[in-house]
């Protein structure tokens, strides 16, 4: 298959009504992630579509290789929706949202939180709990109607 491309990506996006779309360069950073292609979408239903339409090319291109054809992760109401093209990830917000998270922010600071991986998943979860505790998600993104499971919103608030 033929893949697709951060710039084309952003063009379709700017096409398509998204809003402050910018290629965030991450090379060096992660091992398998090279850019973010960060965008804002008017509406739910608006960014659903936008990630629909990244889908539907790396399906028409027969571009296996991105999980992202298995489709979208988020669910189709959710303020944040991503779509793996294998070498970025798209990420597609509500403005709102894309504050809050600050995904700029975020991964243009100069030394970014890590995890230590480790095969042990004990210690690997104590890594990640640790890395949440260390980095802490604003308050102002943390409502329980969000999360609906008591499971899912105690987890998040160790963030």
């Amino acid at each position: 298959g033929i893949p697709i491309t951060t710039d084309e990506v952003k063009l379709a996006l700017e096409a398509q009504g998204a809003e402050n779309v910018l290629i965030l360069d991450l090379k060096g950073r992660l091992s398998n992630i090279s850019h973010f292609v960060i965008g804002s979408g008017r509406s739910t239903r608006h960014i659903r579509k936008m990630c629909e339409s990244i889908v539907t090319a790396m399906k028409a291109r027969n571009w296996k290789q991105a999980s992202g054809t298995a489709g979208i992760e988020g669910e189709k109401h959710d303020e944040w929706q991503l779509v793996d093209c294998n070498n970025f990830l798209v990420h597609l917000l509500l403005p709102k949202t894309r504050a809050q998270i600050d995904l700029e922010g975020h991964w243009n600071k100069d030394v970014l939180p890590t995890i230590q991986f480790s095969t042990n998943e004990k210690e690997y979860e104590a890594n990640f709990q640790r890395l949440l505790e260390e980095n802490p998600c604003p308050l102002e993104y943390m409502k329980e109607e969000d999360f609906g499971k008591p499971v899912a919103l105690t987890r998040v608030r160790k963030l």
